[in-house]
């Protein structure tokens, strides 16, 4: 149970997710993971789909998609969104007889 508790406590590896918010007009803006695992897009006032994409699979998919607005004059509330990764990433090493 100790090693279970410890792997949910273990912030996930975010390096491998973009949040995208795409603009009414077809405006695609994105950004990245800083390292503090947070992602900060500036957005000017209107209506936006706003998707986390895992970049980890191919093709890249979204995990979750919302969408936002940004009104004018209005500071914009931060957006939290939680969402399964469905898992950790695992290293995978292939191994060959010699």
């Amino acid at each position: 149970h100790q090693k279970r508790a410890r792997f949910d406590a273990t912030a996930a590896d975010l390096d491998g997710f973009r949040v995208e918010a795409r603009a009414a007009d077809g405006e695609l803006l994105r950004t990245y993971a800083d390292e503090a695992g947070r992602f900060t897009l500036y957005l000017p006032a209107g209506d936006y789909q706003v998707s986390v994409i895992n970049n980890r699979v191919y093709p890249p998919k979204p995990v979750t998609t919302m969408p936002y607005r940004v009104a004018p004059g209005v500071p914009p509330a931060p957006i939290r969104l939680e969402f399964d990764l469905g898992g950790r990433p695992a290293q995978i090493k292939r191994f060959s007889a010699r």
